[in-house]
């Protein structure tokens, strides 16, 4: 499936790339890498640098981490991550940051989801 079509409730195996159009979507009830758990629309018309992405992350994907599956992250064994477009996709109108958890070198079997 095409990267950029992924929505809160997918799970996907680990693409192996920083940069990618496309990923391998599963059944959550199947072993994967990644859950995906909130989409955020950065706002911006330059492209943001790293730590713009960050302070992003921090003030949409933590918040949404308790809300989706119901545990403290603090308190959680899983990590946030996230998914944003490259600069040739945020030049194309591309705003969504997708985040995602996971477990670090390990996969996971069912969605996280409360």
């Amino acid at each position: 499936m095409a990267a950029n079509e992924l929505a809160v409730g997918d799970c996907l195996l680990d693409p192996g790339e920083d940069v990618f159009e496309e990923v391998r979507g599963v059944a959550c009830d199947d072993p994967h890498d990644f859950e995906i758990f909130r989409l955020a629309t950065i706002s911006g018309t330059s492209y943001p640098t790293d730590l713009a992405f960050d302070e992003a992350a921090f003030q949409y994907c933590l918040p949404a981490f308790d809300a989706y599956t119901g545990e403290d992250y603090d308190a959680s064994d899983f990590w946030i991550g996230y998914f944003v477009p490259d600069e040739r996709a945020w030049s194309d109108g591309d705003r969504i940051m997708q985040c995602y958890l996971h477990l670090p070198g390990q996969m996971v079997t069912g969605s996280q989801a409360r």
